[in-house]
């Protein structure tokens, strides 16, 4: 009996994400990009992404991050204020036990926390990347610093 209740919970879990899918609320689009590899004149990263294969119009949703954690996220010097934008990310489906290609042949599981993610049009660092406790879904910590 056990066991039966367990299949039919799993299959619960299961239709989360396509129900989630189904309403609408996945109304954002992410790529996810990684550096390209290249090295510039100075020998340092070229500072150029390429897009990460399978990771390309992923349908999401984000919203800032929650009130209750409050921080200071503007510092202020004489000539530029710097304002860092954190955003949280849901993916549309579990990709942290996917293995990913880099440029230089070697491979990764999951997304990287030195990527970039590509949403609507803006560009933010990727500061983390987890699955859900059912690893029905992706979530991503993401900044943007504006200067």
């Amino acid at each position: 009996m056990a066991l039966q209740g367990a299949g039919a919970l799993r299959a619960q879990i299961n239709s989360v994400m396509p129900q989630v899918i189904a309403s609408g609320l996945l109304v954002s689009l992410a790529t996810i990009q990684q550096p390209d590899g290249l090295f510039g004149p100075t020998g340092g990263p070229s500072g150029n992404y390429v897009d990460v294969t399978g990771l390309v119009a992923i349908a999401c949703i984000g919203a800032p991050l929650s009130d209750s954690n409050i921080s200071a996220t503007e510092l202020k010097g004489l000539d530029e204020i710097e304002s860092k934008r954190l955003r949280h990310v849901a993916l549309n489906a579990c990709y942290m036990d996917t293995v990913f290609t880099l440029p230089d042949g070697s491979t990764v599981e999951g997304i990287q926390a030195n990527w970039r993610a590509l949403i609507n049009g803006v560009t933010y660092d990727i500061m983390g990347a987890e699955r859900d406790s059912q690893s029905t879904q992706t979530r991503l910590s993401l900044q943007l610093v504006d200067i």
